[in-house]
Parts: C-alpha cells; structure tokens; sequence
C-alpha cells in the first residue's frame, strides 16, 4: 500500500470511490448521508492527498492505487463506469496537471452529435487503460463540436494533430469565433436582471426609453424570443437568481428612483408571480449570488448610502445577516465559483476595482471574506458570471475595459477577446453551459450576444 492511500481516511476512500463513479457532490451526501459541505471538504483533502486537481485525475489515482476495482463484467462485456461529469471537469487554457475541457456548439445549432463507432472491450491485462477509448471518443466528440461551431460561420485553418506525451493527448486550441450575435432584444432596456434557466433566458425589469418597467421576455436557445407574465412592481438595478426552480427578484429602484424592499417570485412553468419575505431596508444595485439553496445579496444602495452588508436568505424563512464584506459599495457584480462567491467592481462615490471573496457556512454568522486581486481597472453598473472555474466580467465602463475573466488557482485576471465598440453599463450577463449570454443595457441597448470561452482538451491516459 502506498503512502498516498495510508494517508486517506475511510471515509475520503468512501468519497473517492463514489467521486469516481461521476457522482455529483450532493449524490455523495445523500448516499453517504452528510452534510453537502462536508463532501467538498473531504474532496479538497482527497485531491491534496493525492496530489491531482480534478475528479478524472482522482479516477485515475484510485485505479493505479487499486483502490476502484473494475468488475469482470466490465472486462468481459465491455460495460465501463460512466466517466465524470464534464462540468466538474472545465479547464483552462493555461491550467495544470490532467484536465478535461469542453467546447460547447453554439446555442442556435442542433445539440446531437453523430453516433461513434463502439470501442472493442479492453482485455483484462489492460485494466489499468479502461478510460484510454472513452476518453479518445471524448476527444473525437470534441473535436466534431468544435468543426460544427466553425463551419456555422468561416472555414478554419488546418488543425494540427495532436502531440501524444508520455502519460496523456494534448489536442492543440483551435480558433473559433467566440463572439456571435442573437435575436435583438425585442424591449431595449438596461439595468435589468438576467438569469438562465431551463432552456432559456429572461430578461426581467429594467429601464426602458418610456421608463421604468416589469417586462418579461425570454430567450430560447433556439434563437426566439417570447413575451411572458410582467413583473408587479416595475423596477431598475436588479439581479436575479434561480433557486430551486424558482426566479427571486429582490428589491430595485421604482420609477421615482426609490429603493424598494419588495422581493417577488417568478415560477417559469406556472408563468406567475407571488412575493415572499421583504428585506429588511430597501435596496438596489446589490450584487447578488445562490450558492447551496441560499439566497446571498451584497451591498448595494438604500437611496442615501452605500452598503457592505450582506443578507442571507433560504427560501420559507426570514432574511438574515452575516458578516459585511469589506468595501461598501453598490453595482457590482457577483459570481460564483465551486462553494466560493466572488463581488467584483462597484462604486462608493467612484467606479471600485475591487475584488472580494465570500466562503459561506452552515450559518450566515459564520461567513468569512477574503481579499483578491483586483480588477485590471475600476468598472460600475457591469455584469459578471462563471463559466467553469473562471469568473467573466463585462462592462461597467468604457469599451477599453473588455472582457475580463479571472482564475481563482492562479488569484489573475487576464484580458479576453471582445469586438465591440462604445460604453456598455448596465447590462444583464448570464452563464449557461459554457457561455455567455449578454443582453440589453443603458442607452437603452438591445444588444444580444453569446460569448464562447475556447478551451484546450488535454486527456489522460493511464500507463499500464
């Protein structure tokens, strides 16, 4: 037995052994009957252990370590374990170690890929390469996405073949169009809320050019755009979030410019809307974030001052509050990265390029705040979303700015592609698989664009 598997205690085994079966962290809590953040702390400590930084690594050290044993069946019928799920696996271009990437096809495009041919049952002496031909279809399959992307709009260069090291395929980035213009949207509008869910997106509220307004309108992926139930209370600087299903709209500032404290409840397949517990002040232009059935708004303005505090919310309780984050501010945006939420920009008198960390607990008393780097330069009234484990902000200021993403391993930012012109302030960003949709803003803008991150595929392939 090696050092790696006597450090690991019976219960990360447990874990390992379910994280390798593509369980998802809350599969393991039910099955192991513990809390959700209990398994990410026994995960974190699993990949320190064993020296990996994502599940398809961890699969693989528990295979080499014997710790997963492969059935007969398996070997005999060909039948594999399914692997982890790719959106638990997103990598970056400049990451570490193993990782598995995805490329999405644009959100217009038919999501069905050809059937592949079957891959031969591996014999029992190759055990230990179970995931090589599953990985290699994921690589094949890949590579089908990205060529179907890029024929929608130009004929790519040639593709260089990928470069085979000694324990893994590298498949070299390939360039695509990462910007695609949608279906405009049909009620220009900005300082709006924008939130994915289901099949689409929907745009709510927001300031139109006769004024304040309640409106609904969604977007489907097929690129349509349909009317839906309006809000009650019309209202401006407002974020949304999805919990359980549902769309919560707290606060905003009416058509007087006033904070509200009203929060109201949008059900998709009911098209209706209900309100439930008020905040405890009025507020706007709060940065706002859903992390573990929880509500979270940060900050904002109460129509005199600028807040830091944060207040927490589980939907049939009460508001509650935790520890403020260390800058008041308001207009900023928030994102959320694995059990972290990240509060980025604002303004407290000026446009803020600050950059500030909330881990929550089991109790919003227990929250914890941590400063990050900044971003490059300060932007207001912007909006932000994670695609993966990279946070994207958008806006907030003059077109210089672009679009800026952030890797939490790295605490970086970088400067991404964006070919746009002119101020952009206001505007609603929401993430769905692995894009960006960006629609409306000050003007008012009608403006609806998809934004898809390029990624490099690197697949590990076990050594006999």
């Amino acid at each position: 037995m090696t050092e790696a598997v006597r450090t690991l205690s019976e219960r990360e085994i447990e874990v390992l052994r379910l994280l390798a079966t593509g369980a998802t962290n809350q599969q393991i809590a039910e099955e192991l009957v513990i809390s959700i953040n209990t398994v990410k702390v026994h995960v974190r400590n699993i990949f320190d252990k064993l020296g990996v930084q994502t599940r398809t690594e961890a699969t693989l050290s528990a295979i080499r370590l014997g710790l997963i044993n492969l059935p007969s069946s398996a070997l005999a019928d060909g039948a594999l374990p399914a692997p982890p799920p790719l959106d638990e696996a997103l990598a970056e271009v400049n990451g570490v170690g193993s990782e598995v990437a995805a490329v999405a096809p644009p959100p217009y495009l038919p999501e069905t890929l050809p059937t592949q041919p079957s891959q031969a049952a591996p014999r029992p002496s190759q055990a230990r390469l179970w995931l090589a031909p599953l990985l290699a279809v994921a690589l094949v399959l890949t590579g089908v996405l990205i060529w179907r992307s890029v024929q929608a709009t130009t004929t790519p260069p040639p593709t260089p073949m990928p470069t085979i090291g000694e324990d893994r395929i590298i498949a070299p980035a390939v360039s695509i169009q990462k910007w695609r213009d949608l279906k405009p949207l049909p009620s220009p509008r900005g300082g709006l809320a924008l939130v994915a869910q289901g099949d689409g997106v929907y745009a709510i509220g927001g300031q139109t050019a006769d004024g304040v307004t309640g409106l609904v309108e969604r977007y489907t992926f097929s690129d349509t755009w349909t009317p839906r139930a309006a809000k009650p209370t019309p209202v401006r600087d407002i974020q949304a979030v999805v919990v359980s299903g549902q769309i919560y709209v707290p606060g905003g500032c009416d058509a007087q410019g006033k904070p509200v404290d009203v929060v109201e409840v949008y059900s998709p397949a009911k098209d209706e809307w209900t309100t439930t517990a008020r905040l405890p002040r009025p507020l706007c232009g709060y940065a706002l974030a859903a992390l573990e059935g929880r509500i979270y708004l940060i900050g904002g303005w109460d129509g005199a001052a600028y807040h830091a505090e944060t207040l927490v919310y589980t939907p049939g309780g009460e508001w509650k509050t935790g520890p403020p984050m260390p800058t008041a501010r308001a207009y900023s945006a928030a994102a959320v990265v694995e059990s972290d939420i990240h509060v980025i920009g604002g303004e407290n008198g000026a446009p803020l390029a600050a950059h500030e960390v909330l881990s929550p607990s089991d109790e919003p008393s227990g929250n914890t705040w941590t400063t990050r780097t900044p971003l490059p330069e300060p932007r207001s009234h912007l909006g932000a979303a994670a695609v993966g484990r990279r946070v994207y902000a958008l806006g907030g200021g003059p077109a210089a700015l672009g679009l800026a993403s952030y890797d939490p391993s790295a605490d970086a930012w970088r400067v991404e592609e964006t070919d746009y012109s002119g101020e952009w302030l206001g505007l609603g960003v929401a993430a769905y698989d692995t894009r960006l949709y960006v629609m409306g803003g000050d003007g008012p803008l009608g403006v609806s664009r998809a934004y898809q991150a390029l990624y490099q595929l690197i697949i590990p392939v076990g050594r006999p």
